[in-house]
């Protein structure tokens, strides 16, 4: 199961001048992407590689509450008022964009934590190594 990534942002509808700006916040997963390989050798081993994708996104909160929202007055669903958020977005590189740069933080971040844990058990291992008098 992919991890659940959590984004924040305002979109804005109404063109050059906003007629409405609404705090959301979903939540997604990352299908992180493979570097180029291959680069020499038989051109049928070569990889071009992909980047990273965002992918299901969910709006999770609108205006700081969850589900229902309301937010159609009645002249819309809130499914259909998701879709349109989600739509939104997925058609900015810029939300995009700081999608992967929060998960691939917070995915560094867990991979630091990780290092660390395996780091101090090792040393705790060879502390009671020495503590026993055996060899580690």
């Amino acid at each position: 199961m992919a991890r659940r990534y959590t984004y924040s942002a305002t979109l804005n509808w109404g063109g050059d001048t906003p007629t409405a700006e609404i705090e959301v916040e979903a939540s997604y997963t990352v299908a992180w992407g493979s570097p180029e390989s291959g680069r020499y050798g038989d051109p049928s081993n070569y990889d071009p590689g992909s980047g990273d994708l965002v992918e299901d996104i969910r709006l999770e909160k609108v205006e700081g509450k969850p589900r229902p929202w309301d937010m159609g007055y009645g002249f819309l669903s809130d499914d259909d008022f998701a879709t349109d958020c989600i739509e939104k977005i997925e058609g900015s590189d810029r939300h995009l964009e700081a999608m992967i740069a929060e998960a691939s933080e917070i995915a560094q971040g867990h991979a630091d934590v990780a290092r660390e844990r395996q780091y101090e058990a090792r040393i705790e291992m060879a502390r009671l190594a020495d503590a026993n008098g055996e060899s580690w």
